[in-house]
């Protein structure tokens, strides 16, 4: 028996998958950008580049999710060819 729609995005929403909630990115989406401040914090840098810091980061989040996304979309419409 096939679980239903309802099942399936349960099921998916601990698990890491672009484009769905989950815990593990929602950790990692705070803990790195914070780990990264408090290091340049006690390294002295200016508050300045701190805020290049988050900018950079949501930047490459943002350019890696696109990546995963096309490159999910590219392989799913190979699929459906080869059907």
């Amino acid at each position: 028996m096939r679980p239903t729609r309802v099942q399936e995005t349960r099921s998916c929403s601990t698990t890491i998958a672009p484009g769905r909630f989950n815990a593990w990115g929602s950790f990692a989406a705070v803990y790195f950008p914070v780990t990264g401040i408090n290091g340049q914090s006690l390294l002295g840098i200016q508050v300045f580049i701190q805020d290049l810091f988050y900018g950079g980061a949501l930047i490459i989040a943002v350019a890696l999710s696109s990546l995963v996304h096309r490159t999910e979309r590219r392989e799913r419409d190979i699929a459906k060819e080869a059907d």
